[in-house]
């Protein structure tokens, strides 16, 4: 029988806000990435970035000392592990982010770099990480940090149009602002509560001396994630990847349809000069980003028809890996 490691993130809790200084509010929200290990695999979740896991706000004008439950099913990881298997552990991740003006396809493009990169920049360094030093193990995590995000940042920057790159450039388009990570190692599948502790920067500059650029700063921010991970066994059932890959195409197709719901709501109120960029929105949602969505799905579902006809379950992402000790 498997062994079945649940990882929820329960609660987001905020100690110091900083944007706009502290005297307004934040809209965070967070980029989950869960690394299952053993003698003999390596597997990551979530493999795909979409529209409703990337960029779900936790909440709305959060403030220091604000408290906020971190709805589902996105703020729960699992990990499978196989009868045989020995040196289970579970690596956690979370990057914090504060919701600007990003659009929508450029968050979903960032969040699916950094489960990319992190997926490879983990599974390259086990061994190193295994036989490091204590020293030698924060100057790796460090590099590895410093790749996911430098390849988040360049996702985000492709994915944006030209003339979204143009407003940024001249200040116009407000880009969603990174604030902190921070990561848990499980090195056993013991039941048990945890934290994280998210301390970083708000990422708008402010004027201490409002007219003084010589007096710009960077404001902190820190906040605390709880969470617990649990263990049961299970019986896998057949075609468990194909289920998750319906799943995983509904709610890509879901979101788009959401968010062509949303911006259709925004050009009731919208000023003339901003009812162009809403409708080409809608317009490239509908033409570039619904059709392959859409497509997906199909295949999907038909690939899930035939491993049903056929009794045959496959695994989601997985490298032969290494024991990390």
């Amino acid at each position: 029988m498997a062994t079945q490691a649940t990882v929820t993130l329960d609660t987001l809790h905020c100690i110091l806000e900083s944007d706009r200084g502290g005297s307004s509010h934040s809209e965070p929200y967070i980029w989950p990435f869960l690394a299952s290990i053993t003698n003999n695999s390596f597997e990551t979740t979530p493999t795909g970035a979409f529209i409703a896991n990337s960029r779900a706000v936790v909440r709305k004008e959060m403030r220091a000392g604000d408290d906020a439950i971190i709805d589902g099913p996105f703020n729960r990881l699992t990990a499978t592990f196989q009868d045989g298997q020995t040196n289970r552990q579970l690596i956690l991740v979370v990057a914090l982010w504060e919701e600007d003006d990003t659009p929508v396809a450029a968050v979903t493009g960032g969040y699916q770099a950094f489960l990319d990169t992190l997926h490879t920049e983990l599974f390259r360094n086990l061994i190193p990480l295994r036989d490091a030093t204590e020293e030698q193990q924060r100057a790796i995590i460090a590099q590895i940090n410093a790749n996911v995000l430098e390849a988040v940042t360049t996702a985000i920057h492709d994915h944006l149009s030209t003339s979204e790159k143009v407003q940024v450039f001249l200040g116009f388009l407000n880009l969603d602002d990174f604030m902190a990570s921070d990561s848990k190692r499980f090195p056993d599948l013991t039941p048990t509560a945890f934290a994280l502790s998210l301390k970083g920067f708000a990422g708008d500059p402010l004027e201490v001396v409002p007219g003084d650029p010589t007096t710009v700063v960077n404001p902190p921010v820190e906040y605390a994630i709880l969470g617990n991970l649990t263990i049961q066994d299970v019986q896998p059932p057949s075609c468990q990847a194909e289920t998750d890959a319906v799943n995983a195409a509904q709610a890509t197709l879901q979101g788009f349809d959401d968010l062509v719901a949303r911006l259709q709501a925004l050009l009731e109120t919208a000023t003339p000069q901003q009812k162009p960029g809403i409708i080409a929105q809608i317009k490239r949602i509908n033409t570039q980003l619904i059709p392959p969505a859409q497509a997906a799905l199909d295949a999907a579902r038909r690939a899930l028809q035939t491993c049903q006809a056929s009794h045959a379950g496959t695994t989601d992402r997985s490298d032969a890996a290494p024991s990390p000790g």
